[in-house]
């Protein structure tokens, strides 16, 4: 008895040490970036990670980092490790801006734009941190395996960077343009489990993205379809999940999850309001003008016949038929600015052609450099033949093999391949239709956020923000939580 007393004790004090160490460790992260933008005021302006961001909104948020840092640890030394993470994830578009106040520069490509490691990376890292303390670990063989993947991917992406960078942005780099990832994996695969963690994710996501789409109408006072003054398609941006490219395919992901935990739900009018989020959020990406976004858009249909529940799949098609009516006005000025064709016409939009040119011109340059690629940051770009315009290759696996390498980039490759193959056969084997229904239409997401990456100019590693990023990386990880012998979720 007495053994057993002293066991809980150290186990007590071990605690509180490590909760002390968290606590003081992130303290320091956000004294030191509160001292460097007061710094930066008083000498005049900041100039290393940009002035430009001191709007109101963001002079609040250099009063309220001392406030969530010091709630962010509470919550660590409290154990409550899943709150801590759904915050986190549904306050990226608050948490996305604090990167522009300070942070740890990384690199500084010389025209104006510097990766930094801000307060996102260093709450997804203390989050992992406690977990690995507290002796949390990852018991899927399948979700092991895609860790140790994950794992790979950032070993070979770091060597790239110390090959192409000089030592210290080399590191920075990694940490915070790959290795962040793995922490989000972790964290994932040791806080979520099956159909209940697919739905918890799904949620999570949908609510950040939806507050993002609230926060740019709040502080920018543009609603949805904004024109300019001359009447042509404003393509809004989405601030902490990236420019108007990437922004839309995060919201598609959004959207079909929103469509996902609308069919799992028995209550009409949850399923309605959950309806309606799916809508606003496809009007926020008909908003943008993304054309790979919106025809990203199409593969709903798919996923909610890939359900078999035909009852509620027609009353869906009803339901999303209506919000398409009351749309269309809006809706056919965003088609005729930026005209959509799935059949021989596409041919006639300029924007494809250059695609499909700027797809030939990178292809060849997926080994470069003996398969270490040019380092994150430095990107081909190359010129087009209508224009003369210089321009990156509008494909995130082209991309991502000219900045961590072939060796890196066909290891992500071969993890998605992996999840989406495994999420398929066992998706189509579910013979409950609530976990088939989420099953599908997680998989749908992924598809719709591949399809949109692409198809567009978006990176995994360089320029667009973490957030957005990560938000890639929760769905296909949630996409890897699918299996037939996970628990069903409880339905509420």
């Amino acid at each position: 008895m007495q053994s057993r007393f002293l066991q809980d004790k150290l186990k007590t004090n071990f605690r509180i040490s490590t909760a002390n160490l968290l606590a003081v460790g992130t303290l320091v992260i956000f004294a030191a970036g509160l001292y460097y933008i007061g710094a930066g005021m008083i000498a005049g302006g900041l100039n290393a990670v940009e002035s430009r961001a001191f709007s109101s909104t963001n002079i609040l948020l250099v009063f309220a980092l001392p406030i969530i840092g010091a709630a962010y640890v509470v919550v660590l030394a409290k154990g409550q490790y899943k709150f801590a993470f759904a915050a986190t994830v549904v306050a990226f578009a608050l948490l996305g801006r604090t990167s522009r106040l300070g942070g740890i520069a990384a690199w500084d490509n010389g025209e104006g734009y510097t990766q930094v490691i801000a307060l996102t990376h260093a709450m997804i890292f203390s989050l992992a941190f406690a977990l690995v303390v507290s002796r949390h670990s990852i018991h899927n063989e399948f979700q092991l395996k895609v860790f140790i993947g994950m794992v790979a991917f950032a070993t070979l992406g770091t060597i790239s960077q110390l090959f192409t960078h000089a030592f210290p942005s080399s590191i920075l780099l990694s940490v915070g343009s790959l290795w962040v990832y793995v922490a989000v994996a972790y964290i994932v695969f040791v806080l979520f489990e099956g159909f209940s963690g697919i739905q918890e994710l799904a949620t999570i996501v949908m609510l950040s993205l939806l507050l993002g789409v609230g926060l740019r109408i709040a502080t920018t006072g543009q609603g949805f379809f904004a024109v300019t003054l001359s009447d042509e398609l404003y393509r809004i941006n989405g601030f902490a999940f990236g420019p108007s490219v990437s922004y839309a395919g995060y919201l598609t992901v959004a959207a079909v999850f929103a469509i996902a935990l609308a069919m799992f739900e028995s209550s009409t009018f949850r399923r309605i309001i959950l309806v309606v989020a799916a809508t606003l959020l496809v009007a926020e990406v008909a908003s943008t003008g993304t054309r790979g976004a919106m025809l990203s858009v199409l593969l709903v249909p798919i996923g909610i016949a890939a359900t078999r529940r035909y009852k509620l799949s027609a009353g869906m098609f009803g339901l999303l038929g209506l919000a398409t009516i009351i749309l269309w006005p809006k809706i056919s000025i965003v088609l005729e600015a930026r005209p959509i064709y799935i059949d021989g016409r596409v041919n006639t939009i300029p924007q494809w052609l250059e695609r499909v040119e700027l797809w030939r011109l990178n292809a060849p340059h997926f080994f470069d450099n003996f398969g270490f690629g040019y380092g994150i940051g430095r990107q081909l770009n190359h010129a087009l033949s209508s224009s003369g315009v210089y321009t990156p290759s509008h494909n995130t696996f082209l991309d991502l093999s000219q900045q961590v390498g072939a060796a890196a980039t066909l290891v992500l490759l071969g993890v998605i391949i992996a999840v989406v193959v495994r999420g398929a056969k066992e998706s189509l084997l579910l013979k409950d239709a609530r976990s088939r229904t989420l099953a599908m239409l997680s998989l749908t997401a992924l598809f719709s956020w591949l399809f949109t990456a692409n198809t567009t100019s978006t990176s995994l590693v360089w320029f667009y923000p973490i957030e957005g990023t990560s938000i890639f990386y929760i769905t296909l990880f949630a996409v890897a939580l699918i299996s037939r012998s996970n628990k069903l979720p409880v339905n509420r």
